[in-house]
């Protein structure tokens, strides 16, 4: 979803929090007034492509870890250093820290990201879109049934 349908959706859901819970169909029609800000599209390396489980139990395994010793590792790392994502920003922050100050401590010449980035680097390039942004206002939404919202201006 991009920004533009996800502010006008917002908009429709502020105007129509009085309904029932359960499927509602709607209809709506927002005006706009305003830029579409469309950015030229890049190459990009495919990073989300990277099987980054696969390339870590991989990693391992080259390293001469048995899988046992594997699991007990990834188990570990996972408890001292990943946060559950509901909870607080604060423990999200200090979770990221702690996984910093543990890389730095390990690999303080960042020897392992720099193979991972050449690594990175020689892989394909692939196509993507650029962005595009709305800088302006929604003026107002039309639901079904002929209703209009007026929606105060906001930049």
């Amino acid at each position: 979803m991009n920004k533009l349908t996800e502010t006008a959706l917002a908009k429709v859901k502020a105007k129509a929090a009085e309904l029932t819970v359960g499927r509602h169909e709607v209809n709506a029609v927002v005006r706009l007034n305003g830029e579409l800000i469309v950015a030229e599209g890049q190459m990009i390396a495919p990073t989300a492509s990277l099987m980054s489980v696969e390339f870590l139990l991989l990693t391992l395994k080259a390293a001469g870890v048995t899988r046992e010793h594997a699991m007990k590792a990834v188990e570990s790392v996972a408890g001292e250093y990943l946060v559950d994502w509901t909870g607080s920003a604060a423990d999200k922050k200090a979770a990221k820290k702690a996984r910093k100050d543990a890389l730095a401590e390990f690999d303080p010449e960042e020897k392992g990201k720099a193979v991972f980035d050449e690594f990175k680097n020689r892989l394909p390039k692939i196509p993507r879109k650029g962005a595009v942004k709305f800088e302006g206002t929604v003026e107002e939404v039309a639901l079904t049934g002929g209703v209009l919202v007026e929606v105060a201006k906001e930049a």
